[in-house]
């Protein structure tokens, strides 16, 4: 093998989210069809047919089944959307409108749980645990503001539930080098348990993906270039002190370490 070059590259994120809510009234566009696909491209939960725009809305439970792991995999899953990667960032691209590649800021925006991920290295983050991915097309400004004249990603994860549960995920891999395997694994889970009955929920998510390194860089000498080490948590607690009134706390951490 030739000789090799790559970047290390770190980054840290913490987003914190709070939201209060309001049940929907008799007129109110958020009122919820049985069995219908909802959005919360407009910031209130709502059918997607009533949405008067373009977008593509993927349940987590369609996102485990299509083995996207991240934000890249999800956009592929939607016409006229990707991202392009490059040593250092990942720029999402909607109907051909991105940004070129060493830009700090693109005309996509990234939101989790309505926290904005303003900066291009940040976007293309592990999914684990999510309820709904949407992504918008065209421009979002009105709603989103700067940096969204492409479009938007929209991420909800789960949400704290009424009855106890525990979910465990284990993944291995490996890399088949001209050096031998080089394995990788992800371990995962999450719980979610009422506190207080009808009241207050909370609930606990992490991940952590490792693997070696799958390049032989001659000039460092180094057989496991290129390893993977990523860890990130989600905490939520939902508090509902009445039928009129829930207050949604949602905190999270993401981390990775990769070169």
């Amino acid at each position: 093998m030739g000789r090799v070059s790559y970047l290390a590259s770190t980054s840290t994120a913490i987003l914190l989210a709070i939201s209060i809510a309001v049940p929907a009234t008799a007129q109110d566009p958020a009122i919820e069809l049985q069995g219908s696909v909802i959005s919360e491209a407009r910031k209130w939960r709502e059918d997607v047919r009533r949405v008067p725009g373009s977008l593509d809305v993927f349940t987590g439970k369609e996102l485990e089944e299509s083995l996207a792991r991240d934000i890249r995999d999800s956009v592929s899953l939607s016409a006229n959307a990707h991202i392009k990667e490059t040593n250092a960032e990942s720029l999402i691209v909607i109907r051909g409108i991105g940004s070129y590649d060493t830009a700090i800021y693109g005309p996509v925006g990234v939101f989790i749980n309505g926290v904005a991920l303003p900066v291009n290295f940040m976007h293309n983050f592990n999914l684990s645990h999510i309820e709904r991915l949407e992504v918008l097309k065209g421009p979002q400004g009105t709603i989103y503001g700067r940096n969204t004249e492409a479009g938007a990603i929209v991420v909800t994860t789960r949400r704290p539930g009424d009855e106890p549960s525990v979910q465990v995920n284990v993944e291995g891999s490996y890399f088949d080098t001209n050096h031998g395997n080089q394995p990788g694994y992800t371990l995962g889970g999450r719980v979610s348990t009422p506190l207080v009955k009808d009241k207050l929920a909370m609930s606990f998510a992490g991940q952590f993906k490792s693997s070696d390194g799958f390049i032989n860089n001659v000039t460092l000498n180094d057989e496991q270039a290129a390893d993977i080490d990523e860890i990130d948590t989600q905490t939520g607690i939902v508090f509902t002190p009445s039928r009129a009134f829930k207050v949604s706390l949602s905190h999270t951490f993401q981390r990775s370490e990769n070169g």
